[in-house]
């Protein structure tokens, strides 16, 4: 992480960024998530895409809101799965959403506030064939 350029140098540089935060929230690293979340903190309301032939890495409210759960802030990381839903409704990106309401449905069963048994979203995220998802949620 400490590699990575502090300011925008190419078309893959936002989307290196939210691939970071992905490893930064899966391991826990607090120092490289505030780090990650000041970096990304500026590109709330946009959708991560490196090049338009490359690739694309879905909301970065997305990966604000895992930087934010990551460092315990489940309130902040709330309302950015939240702004995170927002784009993907905006943008049709349902795939995107199932991903992030599972990350919020992660969050909030390590913020204590999980309601429900999540039968509703294991169907969802079945039927978009999200299974990678199902199995983190059965992991935490």
């Amino acid at each position: 992480l400490a590699k990575l350029p502090r300011d925008h140098q190419d078309d893959t540089w936002e989307w290196a960024l939210c691939v970071a935060a992905e490893i930064a929230s899966s391991i826990t690293d607090v120092g490289s998530a505030r780090r990650l979340e000041e970096d990304l903190g500026p590109l709330t309301g946009t959708f991560s895409v490196a090049n338009l032939l490359i690739s694309e890495f879905g909301p970065v409210d997305r990966s604000l809101g895992l930087l934010a759960a990551c460092q315990g802030k489940y309130d902040l990381a709330d309302q950015r799965f939240a702004a995170a839903l927002e784009v993907c409704d905006r943008l049709g990106a349902n795939c995107w959403a199932l991903r992030t309401e599972a990350d919020r449905r992660i969050a909030a069963v390590h913020a204590g506030r999980a309601e429900g048994d999540g039968k509703d979203l294991e169907a969802r995220l079945t039927r978009a064939g999200l299974g990678g998802a199902l199995n983190a949620l059965r992991s935490t």
